[in-house]
């Protein structure tokens, strides 16, 4: 587990530099992984569970990673998540003729099948927590958590838990570690020069969408 861990987390950190430096970034050093054992015991908190996601092309798999363990839930690969994904999206988005139970019937099973989906076996590490932080992957990135219900339930997430997001369980670790000295919590996220550079404009600008919430992160 450990091992497959680590090497989700290097590819999302090379990933992440390109993204924000472009594809001449190949010879820059990547930060190096954040450990199953530090997320665990260091950086989280109690009540709090980290979805990490790596969407491939035939499997996925998330990493649902607390103080009291880690559950790891293999899931459909990227075409099957990006197509069910859609659907609900759109399902969300076609205003219903009847406002009544019947109409909102079908947004709700459809809302209990995607939550079985990109949750798996992992879906009772949501039990008991306040706290979700997802670092989401591929088409998981058009899926917000909120609607989907709990697990045995039709509440949604959004309800019972406070859901932050971000680009992947290393960069949580690098922020709560710099936010520790509160001199510096201001820009312990700003530039993600925790990542190793950049300014979040520009060539930057999918990264924006992420700065409050990495302002949740830290603290």
């Amino acid at each position: 587990t450990q091992a497959a861990f680590e090497a989700a987390q290097r590819f999302k950190a090379r990933t992440l530099l390109e993204r924000m430096r472009g594809p001449r970034t190949a010879s820059a050093p990547a930060p190096p992984p954040v450990s199953l054992a530090a997320l665990e015991e260091d950086v989280l908190r109690e009540r709090e569970v980290l979805l990490d996601y790596f969407v491939g092309e035939d499997s996925s798999f998330l990493f649902a990673v607390s103080r009291r363990g880690t559950t790891v839930a293999e899931l459909p690969g990227a075409a099957e998540l990006s197509a069910r994904i859609h659907l609900f999206r759109d399902l969300l988005a076609t205003p219903a003729a009847d406002a009544g139970a019947r109409a909102t019937e079908p947004i709700a099973m459809a809302g209990r099948e995607i939550a079985s989906l990109v949750l798996g076996s992992a879906a009772a590490t949501l039990a008991d927590v306040e706290r979700i932080v997802s670092a989401p992957d591929g088409p998981l990135y058009d899926l917000p958590l909120d609607p989907l219900p709990i697990s045995g339930a039709d509440e949604p997430i959004g309800l019972r838990h406070v859901i932050s997001r971000g680009p992947a369980a290393t960069v949580l670790a690098q922020v709560r570690a710099r936010a520790r000295d509160r001199d510096s919590a201001s820009t312990a996220f700003s530039g993600l020069a925790l990542v190793g550079g950049g300014s979040g404009q520009g060539e930057n600008a999918f990264l924006p969408r992420f700065y409050q919430d990495m302002k949740r992160w830290a603290f």
